[in-house]
């Protein structure tokens, strides 16, 4: 079990869309490759002169961006200071401090939800 760990993974699992050479170790990732394929529509494309590349995940997309150097941050925010480098990108984070911080730049912002017996 322990020499398993150190061997890389039997890939028995391929995709079967025309030219894709995608395989994995496990039946559930090729579920989740498939629907790449299926929603082809929702693809994220490289805008750099005469590159191809396509993914359906945004954070492949900005990972491969790097390859091609930096970029200049050309859409800002109309609010804050915040700015991107992709038209309709909207300011991200996985800490809800960061975004009551950026939030707070905003100004109040109105009860979503709002009590109708109480203040609340």
């Amino acid at each position: 079990s322990h020499l398993k760990s150190h061997s890389p993974p039997i890939r028995r699992f391929s995709c079967t869309f025309a030219g894709c050479n995608y395989k994995c170790a496990r039946s559930d990732h090729l579920k989740s490759h498939t629907e790449c394929h299926l929603l082809s529509d929702l693809w994220f494309t490289c805008t750099s002169n005469g590159c191809l590349f396509k993914t359906s995940r945004r954070d492949h997309l900005n990972a491969h961006l790097l390859k091609h150097g930096p970029r200049e941050k050309a859409f800002k925010c109309g609010v804050c200071e915040f700015t991107c480098t992709s038209n309709g990108c909207l300011f991200k984070t996985s800490r809800r401090d960061h975004l009551n911080a950026h939030l707070l730049k905003h100004g109040p912002r109105e009860k979503a939800f709002k009590c109708g017996v109480c203040e609340f």
